[in-house]
């Protein structure tokens, strides 16, 4: 399952939230609820893990303007 969802040339259709339903429902008719529940975790880790680089990177991006700007 990971193999499939990461592979390079369907990574970002692969990720895609609106298909969830779909997929989900793709996955448990042909390996069972098991890997149909790992595919949303999968999905759920990246997307964390891809927002958690934006809070970190914004973060920074901010101490340096505040601190460009004075105030800090």
């Amino acid at each position: 399952m990971h193999q499939w969802i990461d592979d390079p040339a369907n990574k970002n259709e692969r990720h895609d939230i609106t298909k969830i339903p779909d997929t989900f429902q793709m996955f448990k008719d042909k390996y069972g609820e098991e890997a149909a529940r790992e595919y949303v975790q999968h999905l759920s880790d990246d997307i964390k893990g891809r927002f958690n680089h934006v809070l970190e990177d914004l973060s920074k991006d901010m101490a340096s303007a505040i601190s460009y700007f004075g105030s800090k």
